[in-house]
């Protein structure tokens, strides 16, 4: 069972009101509670991500997968808060049921999402960060099947950086996803949700 998005975020919100706290605790691990300036920071990300569909979806026969690998830009409006925007190629693979007949997830797509970034707790070589997109995904054939060709994206992710040198970093975490065209919107609307892994490579500008 997964970690509920909501819940991961009042969890990680509250982490970072304390964080002063947590970093004198965490001293002898060289903690750096300054954020290292970030505010006024570009920063270019390429990131790869794989995610299945959750256990136990009524709709799937075979597990949805979805891999992804595109990029991110972020601007830090203050030290612990980035706004940006990530373009990313999206390859869904898999099967769904319909009436006894096994419809083909397989496709390729463009996703495009605006993103908000929260720094949580941020050490001297590493940082953990709570991160969310939202924007819309296109494929060439309807996904899920069954569904359209154009469907709005939501991602809920927690993070992991690591500080390799100078204004370069590697990054590693956690995302939920789903995918649906909009209940009401029209009158088919399956949707995906999904669990998966990210790494990225990351540099300051």
């Amino acid at each position: 069972m997964y970690p509920k998005p909501q819940i991961i975020l009042v969890f990680l919100l509250i982490s970072s009101s304390v964080n002063k706290s947590l970093a004198q605790k965490f001293t002898p691990f060289g903690v750096d509670s300054v954020m290292h300036h970030l505010k006024g920071n570009i920063h270019y990300s390429t990131i790869l991500e794989h995610s299945y569909s959750e256990e136990n979806h009524p709709l799937w026969d075979k597990p949805i997968s979805i891999t992804q690998f595109g990029t991110l830009i972020d601007y830090y409006l203050l030290n612990r808060i980035a706004i940006g925007g990530a373009a990313s190629v999206a390859i869904p693979r898999g099967e769904r049921i319909v009436n006894g007949s096994s419809l083909s997830a397989n496709t390729v797509g463009l996703a495009i999402a605006g993103s908000l970034r929260i720094e949580v707790l941020n050490l001297s070589h590493h940082s953990f960060y709570l991160d969310t997109q939202q924007g819309m995904i296109f494929t060439l054939h309807s996904f899920p099947p069954g569904g359209t060709h154009g469907n709005f994206m939501v991602k809920y992710g927690l993070g992991y950086t690591i500080h390799l040198s100078h204004k370069k970093y590697l990054s590693f975490g956690w995302r939920w996803m789903h995918i649906s065209n909009g209940k009401g919107l029209v009158s088919s609307n399956p949707a995906y949700d999904g669990n998966g892994l990210f790494i990225g490579f990351k540099f300051a500008k």
